[in-house]
């Protein structure tokens, strides 16, 4: 696999959050729309993938500001994802929420990440838009 574009780190004006790019990746697409619907009505420039793979595809080579992805997914994890994305740009860690419907046994696999948020589905809205918010804070 060739290296992709080492990201920069962009200012964004706190007006103005369709500068901000989410890779939104799960692989319930009732969940990927409904949530790619959401975040994109807020302004966010969303990319989605339904798996890891697929998430690796369609982030290559663009600027990512936040990861938000289901943990148990086909092939790869959200954790495992997160890793090879952030070894792709060793410019910055992206920041990531990670969502789990399962009991929250890899929860302390999780929080040892850093830059990263653990969320027990279902995903409030609310409490996700905050979490997205917080995160992106540093670029702002």
């Amino acid at each position: 696999m060739r290296g992709l574009a080492p990201l920069t780190a962009r200012r964004l004006d706190p007006t103005m959050t369709a500068m901000a790019r989410i890779l939104l990746v799960d692989d319930d697409h009732r969940i990927l729309e409904m949530l790619a619907d959401f975040l994109g009505g807020l302004g966010y420039d969303m990319l989605t993938a339904g798996n890891g793979e697929e998430a690796l595809a369609v982030s290559s080579g663009r600027e990512i500001d936040l990861i938000i992805s289901d943990f148990h997914m086909p092939g790869l994890t959200a954790t495992e994802l997160l890793d090879r994305l952030r070894a792709n740009y060793p410019a910055r860690t992206v920041p990531a929420i990670i969502m789990s419907g399962s009991s929250p046994d890899e929860a302390p696999q999780i929080a040892r990440k850093p830059r990263v948020h653990y969320l027990v589905k279902p995903v409030d809205l609310a409490h996700l838009r905050a979490c997205i918010e917080q995160m992106l804070e540093p670029l702002r």
